[in-house]
């Protein structure tokens, strides 16, 4: 574990490596070396529970596809990790959650969200309002594939998924995940298995975006 973190995570100066290698937040990011300090034992205190992870459609397969709406802010709960801190920051959550800033309370309250035919026009209406930008701080991805858990690793306790294969540099990836800490639980993202009528396919799901399609590895998480 040590000579993995050397090498995927403490030489990265942007803390990913080759396309494969992603921190779930700032939180997980943020707290690594520390929880680290005490291997083999990891001390982070956190237990990923479930996840789902989400790639650009190319394949053509769409039995496990869905309709998904990304952002990097998405669950980060603190003021520096938010683009826009003056629309979305709020003295909450010590944690990582959907509701850490106002981005999901904010979002999910535009019904036009869950239309994937109409994000495009409503996000854009509203960057200069949030202060996002496509591309940067949002994806909207038509008939995403969900990975099957064949196709990555997770560590439960760092917080990171590892890829079986690097993504393309004009591929998304966006993430849903729950997690328990000192006997709470919290989830950022949108499961597509989640009961909602809103939820339910076509509508699009909500999730968290670690890599757009317009750069490298997200900056935010």
């Amino acid at each position: 574990h040590q000579n993995y973190a050397e090498k995927h995570f403490q030489s990265a100066a942007d803390k990913h490596s080759d396309n494969r290698h992603f921190f779930l937040n700032y939180y997980f990011r943020d707290r690594f070396e520390k929880a680290m300090e005490s291997m083999p034992y990891v001390t982070s205190g956190v237990t990923i529970n479930r996840i789902e992870v989400w790639v650009t459609n190319k394949r053509g397969t769409y039995d496990q596809a869905r309709n998904i709406v990304a952002f990097t802010d998405l669950g980060e709960n603190k003021p520096e990790h938010i683009q826009n801190t003056t629309a979305f920051y709020t003295n909450g959550s010590p944690m990582p959650q959907n509701r850490a800033n106002r981005l999901y309370e904010m979002i999910t309250a535009e019904p036009e969200i869950r239309d994937i035919q109409q994000v495009n026009s409503l996000l854009q209406r509203k960057e200069n309002e949030w202060g996002i930008r496509g591309g940067d701080d949002y994806e909207k991805i038509e008939s995403a594939r969900l990975l099957s858990p064949g196709e990555y690793s997770l560590n439960a306790s760092l917080g990171f998924i590892t890829l079986k294969s690097a993504l393309n540099q004009d591929e998304v990836l966006a993430v849903a995940f729950e997690f328990t800490y000192a006997g709470n639980v919290y989830q950022v993202g949108e499961f597509s298995t989640d009961g909602s009528e809103a939820l339910k396919a076509p509508n699009a799901i909500i999730v968290k975006l670690l890599k757009s399609s317009g750069n490298a590895p997200s900056k935010k998480g």
